[in-house]
């Protein structure tokens, strides 16, 4: 594969204005005054915009969408003329549908969001990964999985077949799929894949150097990252991303790496400086990130409230080139308005 280095990207306030002005502006239509946004007293109108349900409504069940190089599931807003990319990788043994609630809320904001099916997921060959041992007991091969080259090309190949499969979405939709700053984001396994496509450097299994860039992604969440010391990650892999960044840490987090939360820091502290963004979730944990427990457990309901309004504002200031966001961006707004939910760092 030919190796492309990232440009490093050029963000003003007159490219902002200019982004923000040819943004479609969406009308008040019926189904926005059928969507029910729940009350959020005390904030910043702002904030609660981010926090809760966009001026879209979206299909219930996701489109499901196959070309030659990748499976995935797309959730669209209805009603829009024109919307910009998240691409979005699932964790390991898990599934587009594992973060549902998340993936709606960005289309309800007014993004096409495509998410591949992953060859690892359970209910694809995830069931590989599992070995039986004496007495039925059930093994996970999950560190060969963390560690296999093959395995992150797929990945990383199956992300890069959404960005090729803009023509396609936008017939499938309905709506006219921007090829302009698309982002990548993703979750535990899934991070480590938007890292690699964002220009994050490895060594392969033979110990060379190895790079997985795809230079047309502008921007990235990575939400649970890891930091050098696994995957073969070291303290120099992140020298050369330049590219707008927002990575998310849950303090209660323990993954299959085993990493501390202060090592899931290194994206953000050793890439390099301008446009980076640190979200430190106070008492999150893995379950955060899907949002399935929100409605359930009122302490991760107020999390992904705050994790729902930080990547919305992201992806608003850096894939829309809102004004306003960008400016809530590069303050200590989200900390605030969520009362130290979240530790706000930028650099």
């Amino acid at each position: 594969m030919a190796r492309h280095e990232a440009a490093a990207p050029s963000i003003t306030r007159r490219s902002l204005l200019a982004g923000a002005a040819a943004a479609f502006l969406p009308s008040r239509t019926l189904a926005d005054s059928l969507i029910i946004r729940p009350e959020m007293r005390g904030v910043d109108p702002r904030y609660a915009a981010y926090a809760t349900v966009g001026p879209y409504t979206f299909p219930e069940s996701a489109i499901s969408f196959r070309t030659p190089r990748s499976n995935m599931v797309v959730f669209h807003p209805e009603g829009a003329k024109s919307a910009r990319l998240v691409v979005f990788s699932h964790g390991v043994l898990a599934d587009p549908l594992t973060y549902a609630p998340l993936l709606k809320h960005w289309a309800s904001h007014g993004f096409v969001v495509a998410a591949p099916l992953h060859e690892d997921a359970v209910i694809e060959n995830g069931l590989k990964l599992r070995r039986s041992r004496a007495a039925g007991i059930a093994e996970w091969q999950i560190g060969d999985l963390l560690e296999d080259d093959k395995a992150w090309r797929e990945r990383t190949d199956a992300c890069s077949a959404c960005v090729d499969a803009i023509p396609l979405l936008s017939k499938a939709t309905g709506i006219r799929v921007l090829d302009e700053r698309p982002a990548i984001t993703g979750h535990g396994y899934g991070s480590f894949i938007a890292q690699l496509l964002l220009g994050a450097r490895v060594k392969g299994s033979d110990g060379s150097p190895v790079e997985y860039v795809d230079p047309r992604f502008f921007s990235g969440i990575l939400m649970s990252p890891q930091g050098a010391g696994v995957m073969r990650l070291d303290k120099d892999s992140w020298a050369g991303i330049a590219n707008p960044l927002l990575s998310l840490v849950a303090r209660n987090e323990r993954d299959f790496t085993g990493q501390p939360p202060e090592a899931r820091e290194d994206p953000y502290r050793l890439s390099k400086a301008g446009y980076k963004h640190l979200g430190l979730l106070k008492g999150g944990d893995g379950t955060t990130f899907s949002g399935r427990s929100a409605g359930s457990i009122p302490e991760q309901g107020a999390l992904f409230t705050v994790l729902k309004a930080m990547t919305t504002g992201f992806l608003h200031a850096y894939s829309s080139y809102d004004e306003a966001a960008f400016a809530d961006m590069g303050s200590d707004f989200f900390e605030r308005m969520s009362l130290g939910l979240v530790d706000e760092r930028r650099r």
